[in-house]
């Protein structure tokens, strides 16, 4: 399965293969460098103070043109972005986790 939404079918945020998964398919630099943010598991946090962290990272790694989003697992992901998911959050014992992405509009993306 590919990483990317590009004909229109309806793709879960749980179906998209992780940023350090060897199911990732870069198209350009900017691409193959977001590996650098690894893949985050984060437990009993908020989902809000999850995304400040991969924000932090982002900044940290000079990541830029990119945006932090959850879901959950079943949330179908909107066809106009480019979305690569970056890890999950566990805010409970017994609760799902909820799917942390990285995301731009296609219109934005890099030649």
């Amino acid at each position: 399965m590919k990483n990317k939404l590009t004909n229109g079918t309806k793709t879960r945020f749980d179906d998209l293969p992780t940023i350090t998964s060897d199911d990732y398919q870069p198209e350009n630099q900017e691409e193959t460098d977001l590996r650098i943010l690894g893949y985050h598991h984060f437990y009993q946090m908020g989902v809000y103070d999850a995304q400040e962290h991969i924000e932090t990272e982002m900044r940290r790694n000079n990541v830029t043109g990119w945006r932090v989003g959850h879901a959950n697992k079943n949330d179908v992901v909107p066809d106009d972005l480019i979305v690569y998911r970056v890890g999950q959050v566990r805010v409970h014992a017994g609760d799902q986790n909820y799917i942390l992405y990285i995301w731009k509009h296609k219109s934005t993306k890099s030649a």
